[in-house]
This record gives structure tokens, sequence and C-alpha cells, in this order.
């Protein structure tokens, strides 16, 4: 927010913006879904990310009202993506057996990469008067992620293979077959 009001929009507009990134977020949490049935890991989030580039540069330019919507909505359908395409991607790369490990680490760095980059952002406007270098330097990060993405190959894994699943226990009464209510012998119903 305070971004906003440094670029000299007003706070009762500047409160818009939360909203259009919360939209863009439940968008990009029904469309992921849909993206990811059609394209590979690697293609939907480099699209995003590009998305997330654009936002952080429009972010770093000290935008105008127009532009921090679009940048808003822009971070929000990454934001809304991420943790979607983290549980897709890992079983399809890793296997299902430490899918919980895998996990569990990985929204740790996230957790941890995001409390980094507030305190980056709150560094750079202290040390700088301005928000633009952390942006840069977000920015900078989100085209290593997407190299990074792009870098990820095919499948290795089919997303459900590494599953063993347990074979249903037997009825403990196999003899016996469910009638309306009432176990009768299996053969002697009229």
């Amino acid at each position: 927010m305070s971004l906003l009001l440094d670029a000299g929009i007003p706070s009762h507009i500047a409160n818009l913006v939360p909203v259009a990134l919360g939209v863009a977020l439940i968008v990009a949490r029904i469309v992921t879904g849909w993206l990811l049935d059609r394209f590979t890991v690697s293609q939907v989030m480099s699209v995003y990310l590009v998305g997330g580039i654009v936002s952080l540069l429009l972010f770093a330019a000290g935008p105008n009202v127009p532009m921090a919507l679009l940048a808003a909505a822009l971070a929000g359908l990454l934001i809304g993506a991420e943790f979607d395409v983290l549980s897709y991607l890992i079983p399809r790369y890793f296997g299902r057996l430490a899918f919980g490990r895998i996990y569990g680490v990985a929204f740790a760095v996230f957790q941890i990469g995001g409390a980094a980059a507030t305190s980056l952002v709150s560094v750079s406007r202290d040390s700088y008067g301005s928000y633009t270098p952390a942006m840069l330097v977000l920015a900078v990060a989100c085209v290593v992620c997407a190299v990074l993405f792009l870098c990820l190959g095919p499948y290795r894994y089919d997303g459900a293979s590494q599953v063993n699943m347990p074979q249903p226990l037997p009825h403990p009464t196999p003899n016996l077959a469910m009638i309306g209510d009432h176990p009768t012998k299996k053969g002697t119903e009229s």
C-alpha cells in the first residue's frame, strides 16, 4: 500500500488494488488446474512468472492507477497459482513416496522467501527512498525461476504410479450379501 501512496495514488483508490490482487488470486486458483490439464507445469508457471515480472516492473516504475491495478492482478495470478502448481509438480517430478517431506520443505522455502522479500522491500524503501531496487531484484528472481521451470523437462512420473494403494480388505462374512437391511446367505434370496 505504501508503494502506491508513494506513487501519488490517493488512499481511497489505492485500497482497490488489493481487491484486484484478491480477485486475480481466486481466478488463478480455478484456472490453474484447467491449464495444468492441458499444458506442462513448465509452460504454465513460465507464463505466470512472466506476468509476475511485468507486475514487478510496473510497480518499480511507480504506477498510475490503471497500471497498479494491472500489476496487482498479474501478481495475484502468480500468487494464486504457486501452491496449486507445487502440489501438482512434486508427484510428477519426485514421485509420491516422500510427497509430504518434499512439499513441507518447498512450502517452508516459499514462506522464508516471502518473509525475505518483504524485508527486502522495506530495506529498499528505507535505504534508497524507493521500492524500485527491491522490485528489480524480485523481477530478476522471477526470471531465474522461469528459466528453472523451463529446464525441468518431461514429467518423470505420471503422478499416481508411486502410490502403493492397499487392496480393500475382504468382507468379514463373504458368504453374506446385503439385501435391504437384512444380511442373507448368497443364493438363498427369493
